[in-house]
């Protein structure tokens, strides 16, 4: 799917996403951005949230005192994202794209991203862009959902992503398309292990894996 019609398909699903997310992980999304948030280094400085979506990790950031900037394509996401920022919070929301950061080299601390990966057309940009405007001690940090670990599990979430996971889509959302290209994104999707090279490749000069819940979610921690 291209860009243009991911960025449509996420407008369409942004009323239900956060609900339908929430279900869908049995509430281990919240745990695993609470894990991305642990694994930043620094206790202060500037975050660049790219693909922030609603504003969900953003957030949490922002809450643990650092000073947050959250960037998207999808303007229905954006304004959900601002609808939802409590009195007080200090997040900065723009739509940008994140194979073309609208910002100076070493600009951040670090860089984050949750559950976007599958949805960026080309990984190497996206990850040389995150290089680009880390400052020289700078990490970046992506989650995204990926296949279980163990052998035995994999027939199973097969299953959950291909058929109940759209079927659900299609009864909440009104839009089957969107969670069937969900799971079938999470299935074809790069191993941990190329992820981390293409980090290399693109710049960083250490990654380090983390699997989360058996799996099915996963960490890696990449370092200027």
């Amino acid at each position: 799917m291209d860009t243009p019609h991911i960025i449509s398909m996420f407008d369409n699903i942004t009323p239900t996403y956060d609900k339908l997310n929430t279900w869908f992980s049995f509430g281990l999304d919240a745990y695993w951005r609470k894990e991305l948030v642990k694994a930043i280094p620094v206790k202060r400085g500037k975050i660049l949230d790219s693909c922030t979506g609603t504003g969900k990790l953003a957030f949490l950031m922002a809450e643990k005192g650092y000073q947050v900037t959250g960037i998207d394509l999808s303007l229905p996401m954006l304004n959900l994202a601002e609808k939802n920022k409590k009195t007080g919070n200090t997040v900065e929301f723009c739509q940008a794209d994140a194979l073309k950061l609208p910002f100076s080299d070493s600009s951040f601390s670090a860089v984050t991203s949750a559950f976007a990966l599958r949805n960026l057309p080309d990984l190497i940009q996206a990850f040389r862009e995150s290089y680009r405007v880390l400052d020289d001690k700078g990490t970046a940090l992506f989650l995204d959902l990926t296949p279980p670990s163990f052998p035995f599990a994999r027939p199973f979430h097969r299953f959950y992503l291909m058929t109940l996971l759209p079927l659900v889509g299609k009864i909440v959302s009104k839009d089957p398309k969107a969670y069937h290209y969900l799971g079938a994104s999470i299935l074809k999707f790069k191993t941990r292990t190329q992820i981390a090279e293409i980090l290399k490749s693109s710049g960083f000069r250490e990654v380090q894996i983390s699997l989360l819940s058996g799996g099915i979610a996963t960490l890696w921690k990449a370092l200027k």
